[in-house]
């Protein structure tokens, strides 16, 4: 149980050192972002790499 916990405490003291509110919150997302492909088995790398692809392919209407 302690190691499942280890990385949301050691975030939490880390975002302290973030600058600002806004950085700290960026940082929390990204972390969440990572996390999530994480438990899901998916490459994070892969995921952003074809979603940016793809918004970068729409036309506006």
């Amino acid at each position: 149980m302690e190691n499942t916990i280890r990385p949301v405490a050691l975030d939490r003291k880390n975002l302290h050192f973030a600058g600002s509110h806004a950085a700290a919150e960026n940082i929390a997302i990204y972390r969440w972002f990572f996390a999530t492909c994480h438990a899901n088995g998916v490459n994070p790398y892969d995921w952003l790499r074809t979603v940016l692809l793809r918004i970068n392919s729409t036309a506006p209407d």
